[in-house]
């Protein structure tokens, strides 16, 4: 894998995600102009009515994104790189690498929307709604007021939204990735089959047999690796996320070796 080619192929892929962002980040700005324009209103103790804009959790549209994003990493760019002589392994380094960038990127973008939000309307990042109690904000709970971003805060949304983007571009990456080896029998039954059964089945299947405690057990695993059952720790969502998107790189890695070139 020479430094020549991944830097070729990192320049490709960055360019493709000029317009990505500019569209998306467009959208969320014109979202909040219409949030500000058309308040929520409060009635006051006195019983008057104040209006007021309230929204949280806007770096969802981020992570929407970059798993569409991921999901369309595979197909097209096999087709190209591997036209131009380049490897699966220079192809696949400098894939995750693009979505690693991207990722930080829009972390930090949207760390400064945080900042910029809380101060011209009550907003809540998506890590204070998560992990509240470890800055001192109840779950569940809205108030009237936007969360102080303190300087730790606003470290750990930018590692946290960084992590869960890289870790969410990962298993877009990996989905398509799988897609491509089959033919359109298994992707139509895998398309299929997959929601119905974790949609419908596997509950069904869990009290069936287990009495539900799969399910159960498998919230507790998934609460444990976000931190949430271990005091509200951010960072262990992050090692979580980070070792979960090692693995579906790698997985992506072995379906990609062998993968051949479709019309």
């Amino acid at each position: 894998m020479s430094k020549l080619q991944m830097k070729t192929a990192l320049k490709y892929h960055i360019s493709d995600y000029k317009n990505t962002i500019l569209i998306m980040y467009l959208c969320v700005y014109l979202a909040v102009l219409m949030i500000l324009i058309f308040g929520n209103v409060k009635i006051s103790s006195s019983g008057s009515s104040v209006r007021i804009s309230t929204t949280s959790g806007l770096e969802i549209a981020s992570m929407i994104t970059i798993f569409v994003v991921g999901l369309n990493s595979f197909k097209e760019n096999f087709k190209f790189l591997s036209a131009n002589g380049m490897s699966r392994k220079t192809q696949l380094c400098s894939t995750i690498a693009s979505l690693g960038i991207l990722s930080a990127v829009f972390a930090l973008i949207d760390t400064i929307n945080s900042i910029i939000f809380t101060h011209v309307m009550v907003y809540r990042p998506i890590l204070v709604q998560t992990y509240g109690p470890r800055y001192g904000y109840a779950l569940n709970v809205y108030p009237f007021r936007s969360p102080v971003l303190t300087a730790q805060i606003l470290a750990e949304d930018f590692l946290w939204l960084l992590c869960t983007c890289f870790f969410i571009s990962m298993v877009g990456l990996w989905i398509t990735t799988l897609f491509y080896r089959m033919n359109r029998g298994m992707k139509i039954a895998v398309g299929i089959a997959v929601p119905v059964l974790l949609l419908n089945g596997l509950p069904y299947l869990d009290e069936l047999y287990f009495g539900g405690a799969f399910l159960k057990a498998l919230a507790s695993a998934a609460s444990a690796a976000l931190g949430l059952s271990g005091g509200f720790n951010p960072y262990i969502a992050m090692v979580s996320m980070l070792v979960f998107s090692g693995i579906f790189a790698a997985l992506t890695f072995l379906l990609a070796r062998r993968a051949a070139l479709k019309k």
